[in-house]
């Protein structure tokens, strides 16, 4: 079987779009076959190459699994190595089409393939994306024959297409769901947690390599007002083990009874709802890890999160797919009495470790006996002299007598560091939080990106826990920090239009996240509460309407006879009351004939009649002229009609003797 040009180049498109958006889950050997395979098909439908054999085609698919096993083994997922597989199989399948089969068989894989790219994906775009494959898969099949044409085949898709969309509304927002609409996990690599978001470790340096991402992290939608100073807590980190900070044991056993033990009945402390309390949802990426954003003392009613002993909340597994969670604050008793065992987790620091520092606070503790006049001047210490970097080079095993005595500058993990060790020092329980600060507001909501990942500390002082951030030049959380500003603006577009382009494809992503993405029981519940139910039910009918009212308007104006057809049916009609009958076959002009002649009318007022009507008739439906001749030329051709009409009521019932 040889494809059309057409159907080949369809087959072609959809396949190289799949693949494009399978991109980073294949292996390099499966996207370059891919291409390959592709150009070749296409030049051969041109006569420019020649297909290669089939040894050649077996030695690739021989090359090609091996690598694909390679893949898997090297650092790939077993998801990635099937779908490298299937792309492979498609490709080399591209190489040998020789009957209408092998063509069917070909566009039923790449119309499945098509669609796995959103197993991994499930941005705004494809959206897009998803609408516009079918399409082109229906499409293809169509043009598997070569029979039709362009416009032809684009019709025969619009109604498929658009019959189709009212119900997918429909069904959409009515059909019941027990959790969101998508929940496949999205594989989130090793590497990429370590350069995204928060993490269950952390060094100074860490926070440092996230703000160099611009990746989206969560979105805070508020039902009030958006609070002007804005920390979101994500982990804390009680240990302090060779340079590095982790979880304390017992957040870190907690975490781990979530996952294989802990049932939904089982009940630990957490914090209540308040009367009156600001409710917002965060909306967290996936991110593979499960710490979520949150202000400090907030309360869920989500069951599907757990509050830990640092006062954050953590998921029951990593987020592998968007989530999004309800809370509430300020809660109550969201600040409950730690245990003196996790006090004590929080004090331990050696003692052998930054002398300079620790001769500091043994001064700085002399002049200040109570806890709050020493924490004041803790962070009067970093109040002058002292500048924010990304590059403050490395620190030694002394890292904290670095940064205040000789480097006077880091980021804002050396600062958090440098604050949790000198309270330590002075005995009072301390830990680091990580989280983000500020973060980008848009409307109702507030966007946190990589680049406003933050670390801070937290110190016990009067049996409550004091958020304190030592990073100079920042009134971090704050609106409008320089430092927020000078991160933000790496990464948002320079140029008004591409600002622009920006907002607005926030703004749909945004929208997107919520309404399609997030849209579970609850949502649909409160949809049907709300009036919009109304509005789109409403519009679904009227489009549903105005659909089949274009369909009978054009199947009606597809049966209706020409105007002009229908003023020679009413002459003939008109002839017949006169006793004139139409021979079967008989056209116009050779019926007038044989009435002119039957009734030797040459010459007279009826003949005349009877052949102008016929000539403008035949001068309407054979000769070629402009769209305006025409609408002239068919009100002619009524006066013509009637006053053929009229002649032949006239008519004598038999024809004349010779």
């Amino acid at each position: 079987m040889i494809l059309s040009t057409r159907a080949m180049l369809l087959m072609g498109l959809v396949f190289t779009l799949a693949v494009l958006f399978l991109g980073a889950h294949l292996s390099y050997l499966a996207a370059a076959v891919a291409i390959v395979a592709v150009g070749l098909r296409i030049l051969w439908a041109w006569n420019i190459v020649p297909l290669p054999g089939r040894k050649l085609v077996r030695a690739l698919s021989l090359v090609g699994f091996l690598t694909v096993i390679i893949f898997k083994f090297w650092g790939g997922s077993w998801g990635d190595a099937a779908v490298s597989l299937l792309v492979l199989g498609c490709a080399l399948k591209f190489l040998e089409l020789h009957s209408p089969r092998d063509a069917s068989v070909l566009g039923t894989t790449i119309f499945f393939l098509s669609v796995v790219p959103f197993i991994f994906h499930y941005e705004i775009y494809m959206a897009l994306y998803l609408a516009v494959m079918p399409i082109l898969c229906f499409w293809y099949f169509m043009a598997i024959n070569a029979v039709r044409t362009w416009r032809h085949e684009f019709k025969v898709l619009l109604r498929i297409v658009l019959p189709a969309l009212p119900l997918t509304v429909l069904v959409f927002f009515g059909m019941p769901r027990p959790t969101g609409l998508w929940s496949l996990p999205q594989s989130v690599t090793a590497r990429e947690v370590d350069v995204s978001g928060v993490s269950g470790e952390f060094s100074p340096g860490d926070v440092s390599e996230v703000v160099k991402s611009g990746e989206l992290a969560a979105r805070v939608i508020f039902t009030g007002p958006i609070p002007n100073i804005r920390y979101f807590k994500a982990v804390t980190y009680e240990r302090n083990i060779g340079g590095k900070w982790y979880q304390s044991q017992e957040s870190e056993n907690f975490q781990r009874r979530l996952r294989y033990s802990f049932k939904p009945g089982d009940e630990y402390p957490r914090p209540q709802s308040q009367r009156g309390a600001q409710k917002y949802r965060v909306m967290a990426e996936a991110r593979g890890t499960p710490f979520i954003p949150t202000l400090a003392g907030s309360y869920s009613p989500d069951h599907d999160v757990f509050y830990l002993n640092g006062e954050y909340y953590v998921a029951r597994e990593p987020l592998q797919s968007l989530k999004a969670i309800d809370f509430e604050y300020p809660s109550v008793e969201a600040e409950r009495e730690p245990s003196g065992r996790y006090l004590r987790e929080l004090m331990g620091i050696s003692r052998h470790e930054n002398p300079q520092t620790w001769q500091l606070v043994t001064d700085l503790k002399n002049q200040n006996p109570d806890e709050e006049s020493l924490a004041r001047a803790f962070m009067a210490v970093f109040a002058q002299g002292y500048t924010y970097t990304l590059t403050p080079g490395k620190f030694g095993v002394n890292s904290t007598d670095e940064l205040i005595f000789t480097k006077k500058q880091g980021f804002c993990g050396h600062y958090a560091q440098a604050l949790a060790v000198m309270f330590r020092m002075a005995h009072i329980p301390a830990r680091i939080v990580g989280g983000y600060a500020g973060g980008k507001v848009n409307g109702n909501y507030v966007i946190l990106h990589d680049y406003d990942a933050h670390a801070w500390t937290e110190a016990y002082i009067n049996g409550r826990w004091e958020r304190f951030d030592a990073v100079p030049q920042l009134t971090s959380g704050q609106v409008g920090s320089e430092i927020e500003d000078m991160l933000r603006a790496e990464f948002e577009p320079k140029f008004k239009l591409t600002q622009m382009l920006a907002s607005w494809s926030e703004y749909l992503d945004y929208h997107w996240s919520v309404w399609v993405l997030n849209f579970d029981e609850t949502s649909r519940a409160q949809f049907f509460k709300s009036g919009r139910v109304f509005i789109v039910f409403g519009g679904v009918l009227f489009l549903t309407g105005v659909v089949i009212l274009l369909w009978w308007w054009r199947r009606r104006r597809a049966l209706r006879l020409a105007p002009e057809i229908e003023l020679v049916n009413k002459f003939y009609y008109a002839a017949a009351l006169s006793g004139h009958e139409v021979n079967s076959g008989e056209e116009l002009k050779n019926f007038v004939a044989r009435l002119i002649a039957t009734y030797k009318l040459e010459g007279t007022n009826s003949a005349t009649a009877w052949l102008e009507f016929v000539a403008l008739f035949e001068k309407i439906r054979y000769s070629k002229h402009s769209a305006r001749e025409h609408a002239l030329w068919r009100r002619e051709l009524v006066t013509k009609a009637k006053a053929a009409i009229l002649a032949c009521k006239s008519l004598p019932k038999e024809p004349a003797d010779d």
